[in-house]
Protein backbone atom coordinates (compact mmCIF):
# COMPACT_ATOMS: atom_id res chain seq x y z
CA UNK A 1 0.00 0.00 0.00
CA UNK A 2 1.66 3.43 -0.96
CA UNK A 3 0.15 6.84 1.32
CA UNK A 4 -1.80 8.02 -2.38
CA UNK A 5 -3.71 4.65 -2.13
CA UNK A 6 -5.19 5.94 0.90
CA UNK A 7 -6.80 9.13 -0.86
CA UNK A 8 -9.84 7.41 -2.11
CA UNK A 9 -10.79 5.78 1.07
CA UNK A 10 -10.68 9.13 2.70
CA UNK A 11 -12.69 10.91 0.11
CA UNK A 12 -15.02 7.83 0.64
CA UNK A 13 -15.30 8.40 4.66
CA UNK A 14 -16.06 12.52 4.42
CA UNK A 15 -19.09 11.72 1.94
CA UNK A 16 -20.63 9.35 4.70
CA UNK A 17 -23.04 11.02 6.95
CA UNK A 18 -23.87 7.72 8.88
CA UNK A 19 -21.81 7.46 12.52
CA UNK A 20 -21.86 4.40 12.07
CA UNK A 21 -20.62 3.39 8.45
CA UNK A 22 -17.62 6.22 9.13
CA UNK A 23 -16.45 4.56 12.19
CA UNK A 24 -15.92 1.62 10.08
CA UNK A 25 -14.43 3.36 7.17
CA UNK A 26 -12.03 5.00 9.86
CA UNK A 27 -11.34 1.55 10.84
CA UNK A 28 -10.60 0.44 6.92
CA UNK A 29 -8.58 3.88 6.47
CA UNK A 30 -6.45 2.39 9.30
CA UNK A 31 -5.70 -0.57 8.49
CA UNK A 32 -4.83 0.51 4.69
CA UNK A 33 -2.57 3.15 6.56
CA UNK A 34 -0.47 0.44 8.35
CA UNK A 35 0.43 -1.70 5.71
CA UNK A 36 2.30 1.22 4.51
CA UNK A 37 5.92 0.54 5.23
CA UNK A 38 6.78 3.51 6.45
CA UNK A 39 5.30 4.22 10.00
CA UNK A 40 5.86 7.83 10.00
CA UNK A 41 4.69 8.23 6.58
CA UNK A 42 1.34 6.00 7.36
CA UNK A 43 -0.70 9.52 8.57
CA UNK A 44 1.13 11.70 5.69
CA UNK A 45 -2.49 11.56 3.38
CA UNK A 46 -4.59 11.90 6.45
CA UNK A 47 -2.33 15.30 7.82
CA UNK A 48 -2.79 16.60 4.13
CA UNK A 49 -6.12 16.55 3.88
CA UNK A 50 -6.68 18.11 7.24
CA UNK A 51 -4.39 20.89 6.91
CA UNK A 52 -6.25 21.31 3.73
CA UNK A 53 -9.88 20.90 5.24
CA UNK A 54 -11.64 24.08 6.47
CA UNK A 55 -14.79 22.73 8.15
CA UNK A 56 -14.57 20.72 11.89
CA UNK A 57 -16.70 18.25 10.62
CA UNK A 58 -13.95 17.12 7.62
CA UNK A 59 -11.25 17.89 10.50
CA UNK A 60 -12.75 16.27 13.46
CA UNK A 61 -13.17 13.04 11.25
CA UNK A 62 -9.74 12.67 9.97
CA UNK A 63 -8.52 13.33 13.39
CA UNK A 64 -9.90 10.17 14.36
CA UNK A 65 -8.10 8.33 11.94
CA UNK A 66 -5.05 9.63 13.04
CA UNK A 67 -6.21 8.18 16.76
CA UNK A 68 -6.43 4.48 14.97
CA UNK A 69 -3.56 4.72 12.65
CA UNK A 70 -1.19 5.97 15.78
CA UNK A 71 1.37 7.53 13.74
CA UNK A 72 3.31 9.92 16.28
CA UNK A 73 4.05 12.77 13.73
CA UNK A 74 0.37 13.55 13.88
CA UNK A 75 0.50 14.05 17.45
CA UNK A 76 1.40 17.20 17.87
CA UNK A 77 -2.01 17.94 15.20
CA UNK A 78 -4.30 15.84 17.76
CA UNK A 79 -2.95 17.71 20.51
CA UNK A 80 -3.87 20.93 19.16
CA UNK A 81 -7.38 19.69 18.15
CA UNK A 82 -7.57 18.85 22.20
CA UNK A 83 -7.00 22.94 22.75
CA UNK A 84 -9.88 23.73 20.26
CA UNK A 85 -12.70 25.67 21.84
CA UNK A 86 -14.94 23.92 18.22
CA UNK A 87 -16.15 20.97 20.64
CA UNK A 88 -16.52 18.57 17.71
CA UNK A 89 -12.55 18.80 17.70
CA UNK A 90 -11.87 18.54 21.00
CA UNK A 91 -14.01 15.42 21.45
CA UNK A 92 -12.58 14.24 17.85
CA UNK A 93 -8.87 14.53 19.93
CA UNK A 94 -9.82 13.45 23.17
CA UNK A 95 -11.13 9.77 21.51
CA UNK A 96 -8.33 10.08 18.93
CA UNK A 97 -5.89 9.97 21.81
CA UNK A 98 -7.89 7.13 23.82
CA UNK A 99 -7.85 5.13 20.91
CA UNK A 100 -3.59 5.34 20.44
CA UNK A 101 -2.36 2.30 19.61
CA UNK A 102 1.10 2.71 21.05
CA UNK A 103 2.21 3.89 24.59
CA UNK A 104 3.24 7.56 22.84
CA UNK A 105 0.19 9.01 24.23
CA UNK A 106 0.01 7.90 27.75
CA UNK A 107 1.02 11.44 29.47
CA UNK A 108 -1.80 12.44 26.99
CA UNK A 109 -4.39 10.40 28.30
CA UNK A 110 -3.66 10.22 31.73
CA UNK A 111 -3.94 14.11 31.50
CA UNK A 112 -6.97 13.68 30.27
CA UNK A 113 -8.56 11.93 32.86
CA UNK A 114 -6.98 14.06 35.69
CA UNK A 115 -8.70 17.44 34.16
CA UNK A 116 -10.82 17.15 31.72
CA UNK A 117 -14.78 18.80 32.20
CA UNK A 118 -16.10 16.27 30.44
CA UNK A 119 -16.75 13.00 31.77
CA UNK A 120 -16.93 10.56 28.75
CA UNK A 121 -13.46 11.92 28.11
CA UNK A 122 -12.51 11.14 31.54
CA UNK A 123 -13.45 7.54 31.62
CA UNK A 124 -12.17 7.18 27.91
CA UNK A 125 -8.79 8.52 28.86
CA UNK A 126 -8.58 6.86 32.42
CA UNK A 127 -9.08 3.34 30.30
CA UNK A 128 -6.92 3.88 27.56
CA UNK A 129 -4.02 4.86 30.52
CA UNK A 130 -4.63 1.38 31.95
CA UNK A 131 -4.48 -0.25 29.09
CA UNK A 132 -1.03 1.68 27.85
CA UNK A 133 0.02 0.82 31.51
CA UNK A 134 -0.32 -2.60 30.93
CA UNK A 135 0.94 -2.75 27.45
CA UNK A 136 4.69 -1.32 28.40
CA UNK A 137 6.36 -4.53 30.00
CA UNK A 138 9.84 -2.88 29.79
CA UNK A 139 9.20 -0.70 33.00
CA UNK A 140 9.96 -1.91 36.87
CA UNK A 141 6.78 -3.52 38.18
CA UNK A 142 6.96 -0.71 41.34
CA UNK A 143 6.36 2.04 38.25
CA UNK A 144 3.64 0.80 36.96
CA UNK A 145 2.21 -0.35 39.82
CA UNK A 146 2.73 3.36 40.88
CA UNK A 147 0.71 4.32 37.56
CA UNK A 148 -1.79 2.45 38.20
CA UNK A 149 -2.12 3.86 41.92
CA UNK A 150 -2.79 6.90 40.37
CA UNK A 151 -5.44 5.56 37.71
CA UNK A 152 -7.53 4.33 40.88
CA UNK A 153 -7.71 7.83 42.27
CA UNK A 154 -9.19 8.92 39.29
CA UNK A 155 -11.62 6.25 38.90
CA UNK A 156 -15.39 6.80 39.68
CA UNK A 157 -16.67 3.81 38.92
CA UNK A 158 -16.17 0.12 39.62
CA UNK A 159 -15.35 -0.76 35.57
CA UNK A 160 -12.08 1.46 35.79
CA UNK A 161 -11.16 -0.35 39.40
CA UNK A 162 -11.74 -3.83 38.01
CA UNK A 163 -9.61 -2.82 35.33
CA UNK A 164 -6.27 -2.07 37.53
CA UNK A 165 -7.61 -5.18 39.30
CA UNK A 166 -7.18 -7.09 36.23
CA UNK A 167 -3.48 -5.65 35.09
CA UNK A 168 -2.28 -5.74 38.22
CA UNK A 169 -0.74 -9.54 38.75
CA UNK A 170 1.21 -8.71 35.63
CA UNK A 171 2.98 -6.71 37.65
CA UNK A 172 3.43 -9.19 40.46
CA UNK A 173 5.52 -7.87 43.09
CA UNK A 174 4.74 -6.18 46.98
CA UNK A 175 3.12 -2.93 45.83
CA UNK A 176 0.53 -4.79 43.56
CA UNK A 177 -0.51 -6.79 46.48
CA UNK A 178 -0.91 -3.99 48.81
CA UNK A 179 -3.26 -2.25 46.17
CA UNK A 180 -5.04 -5.54 45.31
CA UNK A 181 -5.95 -5.96 48.76
CA UNK A 182 -6.83 -2.19 49.70
CA UNK A 183 -10.07 -3.28 47.67
CA UNK A 184 -10.67 -6.32 49.59
CA UNK A 185 -13.69 -5.09 51.74
CA UNK A 186 -14.78 -2.90 48.97
CA UNK A 187 -18.27 -4.50 47.85
CA UNK A 188 -18.62 -3.75 44.29
CA UNK A 189 -14.91 -5.08 43.47
CA UNK A 190 -14.51 -7.07 46.31
CA UNK A 191 -14.18 -10.63 43.65
CA UNK A 192 -12.07 -8.76 41.67
CA UNK A 193 -9.95 -7.99 44.10
CA UNK A 194 -9.56 -11.49 45.70
CA UNK A 195 -8.72 -12.80 42.38
CA UNK A 196 -6.01 -10.26 41.72
CA UNK A 197 -4.80 -11.28 45.39
CA UNK A 198 -4.62 -14.84 44.82
CA UNK A 199 -2.83 -14.16 41.12
CA UNK A 200 -0.02 -11.93 42.37
CA UNK A 201 0.71 -14.67 45.45
CA UNK A 202 0.70 -17.17 43.25
CA UNK A 203 3.22 -15.23 40.99
CA UNK A 204 5.42 -13.99 43.79
CA UNK A 205 5.15 -18.03 45.56
CA UNK A 206 6.89 -18.84 42.04
CA UNK A 207 9.91 -16.97 42.17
Amino acid sequence: VAPEDLRGLLGLLLQLEDETEQEEMQAVVAAAALRIDQPLARANAVERLFAAGEDAKTKSRLIRVMGKIGDDSSLPVVREGLQSPDPLLADAAARALAEWPTLTARDDVLAIARTSPNAVHKVLALRAFVRMVEGDRFRSPQASVSDLKDAVALAARPEEKILVLGALPAFACEDALSLAESFLNSGEVKAEAGAAVDMIKEKLEKR
